[in-house]
């Protein structure tokens, strides 16, 4: 079974590395894009997904320049649960810690706060780094978990 796959991804270069790796894989059949939290949620409205790549760090509109909004992936997050609360999640940022409001919120609190309100729904939060290949491995492994459910 090949997965269709939604990612909202708002930094250019770290979303081409995604969609290459994606398009190397077997399990992966269409990739579609969203570059912020309405365009993400415009995607969950317009097309069916059997798994979301969410960036936290996203701006509220497309070539936004708020991208300062360190969790604006929740609000995409909160919205898919509602709409489709089975697709599962898999966080990937590139940051140890993300603002939110004038506060710093590391990746281990952020992965803690997701559990809680996500709880299945909520498959992986993986840290992109370039020279590493464990975020790909994350997302082969949820993969797998989706394909053999």
């Amino acid at each position: 079974m090949k997965l269709n796959v939604l990612v909202v991804e708002d930094d250019e270069f770290k979303q081409r590395q995604i969609v290459d790796f994606l398009g190397q894989q077997d399990w992966c059949g269409d990739s579609i894009i969203a570059c912020s939290v309405v365009g993400g949620i415009a995607q969950i409205d317009e097309s069916e997904f059997d798994l979301v790549i969410l960036d936290m760090a996203l701006p509220n509109y497309d070539g936004g320049s708020d991208a300062g909004q360190g969790l604006g992936g929740i609000a995409v997050f909160r919205y898919l649960r509602q709409i489709a609360p089975r697709i599962p999640v898999v966080v990937l940022t590139q940051f140890e810690a993300l603002r939110e409001g004038s506060a710093l919120v590391d990746t281990d609190t952020l992965k803690s706060r997701l559990e809680h309100e996500f709880g299945q729904q909520f498959a992986a939060l993986a840290k992109y780094k370039i020279a590493s290949d464990e975020w790909k491995h994350c997302l082969n492994l949820v993969a797998d978990s989706v394909r053999n459910k």
